[in-house]
């Protein structure tokens, strides 16, 4: 019958199992401070990248270009510092929170590889992305909205007609050339 002493040898091997375990812990927290680091680091660069392409490519004047970076890099900071902490505290105290781990994106911008997102116009779904982007709100979709008052008071009876003819050809032209901005834009990035 044994009266539960541990010998020096067992104590020795306990402890070293526990440190062991205490040190495999630390290594992974640092491991995933790193990734995140990493992910930070790539979203940041994503801003960049579509600023830059924003200046080149859009139209925006520079101004805009970096108000929208700033819009971006804010959000980021607001998903890191607030959002992803709150989101953790929910998730430990409901077992789950925005679809069991993902960020919601309803504003919208930058996202990580291999990270769920919850989006959804139609309800909630969850997007894991391949690769790093950006999601966009609905709000800020893209493209103008142009609304054209023309007072054509007075005018001929055949006016209406020339005036349809020539929106349409505006507005397929547009069409036409968005498509081939696109087509030489993917071309550019070897997608």
């Amino acid at each position: 019958m044994s009266l539960g002493y541990l010998t020096q040898d067992a104590f020795d091997w306990k402890r070293m199992q526990l440190e062991t375990a205490e040190l495999d812990k630390q290594l992974e927290d640092m491991t995933g401070n790193w990734r995140r680091l990493a992910e930070t680091g790539r979203d940041f660069a994503n801003i960049m990248e579509r600023g830059l392409e924003d200046l080149l490519f859009s139209g925006r004047s520079f101004r805009e270009v970096l108000a929208g970076i700033f819009e971006d890099l804010g959000r980021m900071i607001l998903r890191a510092a607030i959002l992803g902490p709150m989101e953790n505290f929910f998730a430990g105290l409901f077992g789950g929170f925005a679809g069991g781990g993902a960020v919601a994106m309803a504003v919208g911008g930058p996202v990580s590889s291999a990270t769920p997102y919850l989006v959804g116009e139609r309800g909630p779904e969850l997007f894991v992305p391949d690769v790093s982007g950006s999601i966009i709100p609905s709000g800020k979709v893209g493209g103008t909205v142009v609304n054209n008052y023309i007072d054509a008071r007075g005018a001929d009876a055949g006016v209406e007609r020339r005036i349809l003819r020539a929106l349409k050809a505006v507005h397929g032209s547009a069409i036409q050339n968005a498509q081939l901005a696109m087509q030489d834009r993917m071309l550019r990035s070897g997608a």
